[in-house]
């Protein structure tokens, strides 16, 4: 890429790439542009696509094995939005460090994580909503609370079914 607008859509691009990438469960891909994502977007002052990569290289870090460096890696990328005020990857990425911390067994602390984001997600909308609750369903069933996650889930499908990608 030659001009800093043409590095600035490609960094676009390989960030849309790993979510597309997550959204197809394939961790490589998400590898393959979220780190190449994030060395055009920091050269371009993009922070919120480096954010994005980051985000998703910290799920194939969790999906591929190494699930406390994904807690890491992703709690850096919750720390760095909420610095930039940047609500979305704030969000999505302390949503994800909860249901990873539940995951590795740390279910208290991640309980009280996704307790103090709701009222920003209601702010997004249903489908945020949805995806909220879908992490709190599997963060419960991860810590055993059948009945949690059941209520949880119904609540997600409720909010994510009028939209058929989710």
């Amino acid at each position: 890429c030659s001009s800093d607008l043409d590095k600035w859509t490609m960094a676009q691009i390989l960030g849309w790439h790993t979510n597309l990438a997550y959204m197809n469960g394939d961790p490589l891909a998400a590898r393959r542009a979220g780190e190449e994502g994030c060395q055009i977007a920091a050269a371009v002052g993009d922070r919120f696509t480096v954010r994005q990569c980051r985000h998703w290289l910290a799920w194939a870090q969790a999906v591929t094995g190494d699930l406390a460096g994904a807690i890491t890696s992703v709690r850096e990328v919750e720390d760095e939005a909420a610095g930039g005020n940047d609500v979305m990857w704030w969000l999505v990425s302390r949503h994800f460090r909860a249901m990873w911390l539940a995951y590795h067994g740390d279910n208290a602390a991640a309980q009280e994580i996704l307790e103090v984001p709701m009222p920003d997600l209601a702010e997004f909308g249903d489908l945020w909503v949805g995806n909220g609750n879908g992490v709190r369903a599997a963060a419960a069933l991860a810590a055993g609370e059948a009945f949690e996650a059941d209520r949880a889930s119904a609540l997600c499908w409720e909010q994510l079914s009028p939209n058929p990608i989710h």
